[in-house]
């Protein structure tokens, strides 16, 4: 699915993607973009289900803060 984003945008969540530790970059892409399941993470990287969902609800909510409450989707 390919979304239309104004350039500005991409360029702040491409900033504040980066500014995340690298693991929580690594989970991000692989639930959000390879669509990915928790589980199926958590087999690739060889932690717990429940590491993942708390490394991408914090990459999720440092990214938003650092948009400045830009809407996520």
């Amino acid at each position: 699915m390919e979304v239309d984003v104004d350039p500005e945008t991409a360029r702040r969540f491409r900033e504040a993607f980066l500014r995340l530790p690298l693991v929580q970059q690594e989970i991000f892409r692989l639930h959000r973009l390879e669509n990915l399941s928790f589980a199926e993470i958590a087999w690739l990287l060889k932690v717990s289900e429940g590491f993942v969902e708390r490394e991408l609800a914090k990459a999720i909510l440092k990214i938003a803060k650092q948009m400045d409450g830009a809407k996520l989707s």
